[in-house]
């Protein structure tokens, strides 16, 4: 029984796996698992803070946004000159600030959350636009390009957010809070707690690693634009939902995050290899969210 329920489970993951495994064994790019990693690296910060939220019972649409948004502000600071320790915290700084901003009208207003977090990505995404339009801001300075140090100190900096998130959803007071607010945000409202507080600190936490994938692809493309970083919407929701984290009903783990985050990856590296386009593959990445929210639905209920 519990093998059968493992399995409808991770179906999805286990048919990616597959088909990537067979393909290394057809004789894939060994350069393949070099790029696994670093596309890894930069999406597994942005699951994490997806699931923080979807925990609690939020689908964030506009977390692509606002890293896209933040790499204009990096890259236009970098550009004039800034030290890289100042910029790092203005980044830091904006994330939080919608975060806060993301929070408080989630908890105030009583509509879906959905329609917030979808009306912040159009209003941040168009004035990215408006001031940078479909230009790069490019910068060139040395001391901010990626290296092999720095995915090594990024790898140990996932590892240590995976162990915090476990301590904070297993071991604390506001890991329960998580859970009950996706499980039933109502009964939080009426026990008495801050809910608004409660809600406001969730999607700063969550906006923390935002800033930590905003900062990544700064450092990575040298640059910033409306548009960086926004393609990742659509494989990071697939990534949290093959990983078995839902917004419907407060489930999710970090090793859940880890897997979906590997899944996504390999998928991605699949369409490549098979040419598909990238249309389809939006379509796919679609079928892949429905598929893996009808399999968790379904495994809940059983």
């Amino acid at each position: 029984m519990k093998v059968q329920r493992f399995i409808q489970m991770n179906f999805l993951n286990i048919v990616v796996w597959a088909a990537f495994f067979i393909m290394w064994a057809a004789g894939m790019s060994s350069n393949v698992y070099w790029s696994v990693t670093r596309q890894f690296l930069t999406m597994i910060f942005m699951v994490f803070g997806l699931m923080i939220q979807m925990i609690s019972g939020v689908l964030d649409l506009s977390f692509a946004a606002e890293i896209a948004a933040s790499t204009c502000i990096g890259a236009c600071l970098l550009r004039a000159g800034t030290p890289l320790v100042p910029v790092m915290a203005a980044v830091l700084a904006f994330h939080l600030g919608l975060g806060a901003l993301k929070g408080y009208l989630t908890a105030s207003l009583r509509v879906n959350p959905v329609i917030i977090t979808l009306a912040l990505q159009i209003i941040v995404s168009n004035l990215s636009g408006l001031f940078i339009g479909e230009h790069m801001i490019i910068f060139d300075r040395k001391d901010v390009y990626a290296s092999h140090a720095f995915w090594l100190c990024l790898s140990a900096l996932a590892l240590v957010s995976s162990f915090l998130l476990w301590f904070l959803l297993k071991r604390t007071y506001y890991g329960k809070y998580l859970r009950m607010l996706g499980e039933n945000p109502a009964a939080v409202r009426e026990s008495g707690l801050n809910y608004t507080a409660i809600q406001t600190i969730i999607s700063m936490a969550a906006s923390v690693f935002y800033g930590i994938a905003a900062m990544i692809l700064l450092f990575i493309t040298s640059s910033g634009s409306s548009s960086n970083g926004s393609h990742y919407l659509y494989p990071v929701i697939a990534a949290a939902c093959m990983g078995g984290i839902s917004f419907l009903n407060g489930k999710g783990k970090v090793s859940g995050a880890w897997i979906g985050t590997l899944s996504a990856v390999m998928f991605m590296h699949i369409i490549v290899i098979l040419g598909i386009q990238s249309s389809f593959e939006t379509i796919l990445e679609g079928l892949i969210i429905i598929i893996s929210i009808l399999l968790t639905v379904g495994t809940a209920n059983s």
